[in-house]
């Protein structure tokens, strides 16, 4: 319930769920501690945020929840030596866990890492793929207006740019806190 409510951005009632979990004594899962260290984060101390990640890690030092979160966290406080550590950890048992290596090739991306290149091959990596028409749209002509609304604002200018840029989009679309 709490991460649907970061999700919808509705933070005050997420941090009183999160306030009355505690007062009732629920256990200390990994992700409740998690959750925990991100609503520090979220409420401006990013101090108390990154003593409960490292608190959180100690415990369940190889929970991918916990260790993927600390990473999202230490990419936003400009970390990515650590937030790379942490997606070592969770691909070393996970080699293909789709958000470990994103948020590995954007530590690699900031730490100006050349793997990055190979990781996130934007010209390798992105494919034509032909989209079934959805049901009550009888050819093409009529669908392609409403794929145009969703795809060409936002998405279709950061793929004709550089990875880096890519990134620069998404940043300034705030594609990384949500």
């Amino acid at each position: 319930m709490i991460e649907l409510l970061k999700r919808l951005r509705r933070n005050g009632e997420a941090s009183a769920a999160l306030r009355e979990a505690r007062r009732l004594g629920v256990p200390q899962s990994p992700a409740l501690l998690a959750l925990a260290a991100a609503d520090a984060a979220e409420n401006g101390d990013q101090d108390t945020a990154l003593r409960r990640f490292d608190e959180a890690v100690a415990r369940f030092p190889e929970d991918p929840y916990v260790l993927l979160n600390f990473a999202m966290q230490l990419l936003k406080s400009a970390d990515p030596a650590k937030a790379e550590a942490m997606c070592r950890r969770v691909l070393t048992r996970a080699p293909f866990d789709q958000l470990a290596l994103a948020y590995r090739g954007t530590a690699w991306q900031l730490l100006g890492d050349s793997r990055e290149g190979w990781l996130l091959d934007y010209e390798r990596m992105i494919v034509s793929v032909d989209v079934p028409l959805p049901a009550g749209y009888g050819d093409r002509e009529a669908f392609s207006p409403i794929c145009a609304t969703c795809w060409r604002p936002c998405i279709e200018p950061a793929h004709r740019r550089s990875s880096r840029a890519c990134v620069e989009e998404h940043r300034r679309m705030d594609f990384y806190s949500a």
